[in-house]
């Protein structure tokens, strides 16, 4: 009983998304159809090959650099902020955090006097989900728009330019909070599996090529599981499932809500409409996350500007707004020296301060050159 007890306490956005999905097949339908696939198996073989980098002992080698590099943790933070953000623009939000926040929370094991561990990790996070706003293949929602309404790559970054360009000037205001300690320059060492690292590297550099499309995704993340099973089955384990599954019954949620005769009238009524389709893409991203909401909302919207800067502003807010903050919360949750109620305060306060920013923002711009 005690062992259920700990699994609900440990899984509960997992229980919460299941009992919904599983209601909402009950009162509409299952249809496979409904489930991201590509979506969840790329973020598969990225778990596997970042905790085979992990295992390797690269996260260790790579923060003794960090270390020997930065004069105070401030400019430790600010450089870790800045290299999530830019590696969003071509690896995803998602990427980004999988990447840089295990780096981070590893560099704390070093850094025990630090009292800005939780604002930093919070940052990262943010940084990575505002830096992958900029390109229609920065992350899926912009995939998904970029490919319905096909507008021109000038066309596309000048609207998200702007949001990248003002969150960046956030951020890097946001970042001077952080503490300010200075970072001893003791000799450290690590030890690393140089072939253990050289096989994750290798795994890395073909689940990019699949991002980009060179490889099929399917082909590339089952090679890499079939590889990871024959040779060392353990490293297996240390894929989130209970993370994948959550946003499985996400896309199963939002799938049955677009069947619903009054609601898809509902939405094609008013979702046409600039302000409805820009405040219902933010609002709704708090709930069911942004991708599924721009899969729900993708039909009806006319002004793909209003949806494109919703579902992305609207990846801040809640840990369910983006499948990066998740996915953040969840590395940061299996830190032990993290004070996870902290950290959920400080991400609550931070990413809303931010959404209401740039929402109230770029939504007066929205009218100004659409109107």
């Amino acid at each position: 009983m005690m062992k259920v007890l700990e699994w609900i306490k440990t899984n509960p956005f997992f229980i919460v998304a299941g009992l919904l999905a599983i209601v909402s097949v009950l009162l509409g339908d299952f249809s496979w159809v409904y489930i991201n696939f590509q979506l969840l198996v790329t973020l598969f073989g990225l778990m596997l090959v970042l905790g085979l980098f992990s295992a390797s002992g690269g996260l260790n080698y790579a923060s003794f650099r960090l270390l020997a590099w930065a004069n105070n943790s401030r400019v430790l933070i600010q450089a870790l902020i800045l290299l999530s953000f830019l590696a969003s623009f071509l690896l995803s939000n998602d990427v980004a955090v999988l990447t840089l926040l295990p780096l981070y929370l590893n560099v704390l094991y070093y850094l025990p006097k630090f009292n800005g561990q939780v604002l930093g990790a919070v940052l990262i996070v943010l940084a990575a989900n505002l830096g992958g706003v900029f390109f229609p293949f920065s992350n899926p929602q912009n995939l998904l728009i970029y490919q319905t309404f096909q507008p021109s790559f000038l066309d596309f970054i000048t609207w998200t330019g702007p949001l990248m360009l003002v969150g960046l000037i956030l951020l890097g205001l946001a970042s001077f909070k952080v503490d300010k300690l200075a970072i001893s320059k003791q000799k450290q060492t690590a030890t690393v599996s140089w072939s253990l690292a050289a096989y994750a590297s290798l795994g890395m550099l073909l689940m990019v090529l699949a991002i980009f499309g060179v490889l099929n995704v399917y082909w590339t993340a089952g090679a890499i599981g079939l590889a990871v099973f024959i040779f060392g089955r353990k490293y297996l384990l240390q894929v989130d499932y209970m993370l994948l599954l959550t946003f499985a019954c996400f896309f199963i949620i939002v799938g049955n809500l677009s069947q619903i005769i009054w609601l898809r009238e509902l939405l094609s009524t008013y979702a046409s409409q600039l302000s409805i389709s820009y405040w219902a893409s933010l609002l709704l991203s708090q709930i069911f996350s942004n991708v599924p909401t721009t899969i729900l909302l993708l039909p009806f919207s006319q002004d793909y500007p209003a949806l494109l800067l919703g579902v992305n502003i609207g990846g801040l807010g809640t840990l369910l707004a983006s499948m990066a903050n998740l996915l953040g919360f969840n590395i940061v949750r299996s830190f032990v020296s993290m004070d996870t109620r902290a950290y959920l305060r400080t991400f609550l306060k931070v990413n809303f301060s931010f959404l209401i920013i740039l929402a109230v923002f770029f939504y007066g711009g929205l009218c100004l050159l659409l109107s």
